[in-house]
């Protein structure tokens, strides 16, 4: 005859089974038997990176973080029963040469599931992430937040340089103060601001007058794009002009004499 067991808690169950015939004989072989039941995902999944070494809770959010160096991305996640088998990954946006998915093997740590990953240039996106045990089940699926990983130097900027109603070229006197449009670096971390220097100072000043710029989205890093400079005094001096990205890269230069 067959006998039906029936399991519905989560658990470790170690059973021991031997048949009896009506004369009341046990059989002389007895089957052990250890069955694990686990039907709850992983839970409690943090996140942490390497310029924040707290774990944060992932969340979704505009582009705010920027990085000039490869990240390291700290996974961890908890699972009381079968334990975490590791977390699965999806790179949204623009990867570079990172995987675009793949799943990270988790290692124990007291009682928490650790993995790890490294962002590498050139990188814009954010990240997917889920847990999954070692009896299959999968935690629901977590976006984190977007950055942006580039050490990629801003093209040089274009120079638009006025007088009154006039556009000037280098080495074009004028008898008015002139203005200088400062615009169109171009990088994938977005650009934070523009500098000029009098040639031979050696002193960088920041562009203060704003004219265009556009706020960060939720697939797209902040980006100023375009400033002015207006002189007013007389002079006869070589401006230089450069970027800089939101990760700290200063860029490439143009010049106006």
């Amino acid at each position: 005859s067959n006998i039906e067991l029936k399991i519905t808690k989560d658990g470790v169950y170690n059973f021991e089974m031997w048949t009896k015939d009506e004369a009341g004989n046990n059989s002389s072989t007895t089957i052990t038997k250890k069955i694990y039941v686990d039907k709850k995902a992983p839970s409690n999944i943090l996140i942490g990176y390497t310029d924040d070494p707290s774990m944060n809770e992932l969340e979704t959010g505009k582009v705010e973080d920027y990085y000039s160096q490869p990240v390291k991305v700290t996974i961890s996640a908890t699972d009381f029963n079968s334990g975490v088998y590791g977390f699965k990954y999806t790179i949204r946006g623009e990867a570079g040469d990172n995987k675009d998915t793949g799943i990270l093997e988790a290692t124990k740590m007291n009682d928490v599931y650790v993995a790890t990953m490294l962002i590498n240039p050139e990188y814009l996106g954010g990240l997917t992430i889920s847990a999954i045990d070692n009896a299959g089940n999968e935690s629901e699926k977590l976006d984190d937040r977007v950055f942006v990983v580039s050490e990629e130097l801003p093209t040089a900027p274009t120079l638009i340089v006025t007088s009154k109603d006039d556009i000037l070229t280098s080495g074009q006197w004028t008898t008015q103060g002139i203005e200088i449009s400062i615009s169109d670096s171009k990088v994938i971390a977005g650009i934070a601001g523009y500098e000029y220097m009098i040639e031979g100072e050696d002193v960088w000043r920041k562009c203060e007058t704003v004219v265009s710029k556009q706020n960060a989205t939720d697939d797209k890093p902040s980006n100023i794009n375009v400033v002015k400079l207006v002189l007013t005094e007389d002079q006869e001096e070589t401006y230089l002009f450069r970027a800089i990205s939101n990760s700290g890269i200063h860029g490439e230069i143009s010049r106006f004499d």
